[in-house]
């Protein structure tokens, strides 16, 4: 059971469960749009299904902003992945 305060990924981005579930649906924060060097985050909120989001933890985070800053440092990009695992050399490389 997904609880308030759970982190998310939700299409394919992180998001935090704001409230507990409600007629089969979970309140959720999410990042609508990235902040630029001259423009901050711009967030959203919707009510969504259980099957529309995966569970990456079940919390409690402190907020959203975290989360996405935590991410932001410490897990690459997948196409950083992608030219590490597929350089030439490499064991998975497939010639």
């Amino acid at each position: 059971m997904v609880k308030a305060n759970s982190v998310i990924l939700y299409k394919n981005d992180a998001a935090v469960v704001t409230g507990d579930c409600v007629q089969g649906k979970y309140a959720i924060r999410f990042c609508v749009t990235k902040a630029t060097a001259t423009k901050p985050a711009v967030y959203g909120t919707q009510n969504v299904r259980a099957k529309d989001f995966i569970l990456l933890h079940e919390g409690p985070s402190s907020s959203l902003e975290n989360v996405i800053a935590f991410a932001e440092k410490n897990i690459p990009a997948s196409e950083d992945l992608y030219k590490t695992e597929y350089d030439e050399g490499s064991p998975l490389r497939a010639d």
